[in-house]
């Protein structure tokens, strides 16, 4: 298989959903996202991205996926001062109103999903440490 490792790995996030019955309207890959993602945080993101993916496919509400997908993934600190650390934390923000609530939303056809919240009445954000 060609590519570099990183390229890999995202391609078997993407190629995921699709064998999931998502349709990919582009695939950006490595020549289009900025240098410093691969740099920096090149198998972090793509082993996040593909974690999320798994905890999602299994049923788990995305809210709850993501952050233990940050709690897993992450450093719990990372020895930077107020206001970028030292603790790291994960965290989601929806928006919501009556009748209309994605906090519990489900990967599309891995349980339920909320109607979209048009006029939100509510800003909600949770977060963790890592």
């Amino acid at each position: 298989m060609g590519g570099s490792l990183a390229q890999q790995d995202a391609q078997g996030f993407v190629d995921g959903l699709a064998a999931d019955g998502w349709l990919v309207n582009f695939n950006w890959g490595e020549a289009n996202a900025w240098e410093s993602d691969w740099r920096r945080n090149d198998d972090i993101w793509v082993d996040e991205g593909a974690k999320l993916t798994t905890y999602a496919k299994q049923g788990t509400p995305l809210l709850s996926a993501w952050l233990r997908t940050g709690q897993e993934t992450q450093p719990s600190t990372n020895g930077a001062g107020a206001p970028d650390g030292p603790t790291v934390w994960v965290g989601g923000m929806w928006v919501a109103r009556n009748g209309a609530d994605p906090s519990g939303d489900h990967l599309w056809g891995h349980g339920s999903v909320s109607a979209d919240p048009t006029s939100p009445t509510t800003l909600a954000a949770m977060w963790t440490t890592c």
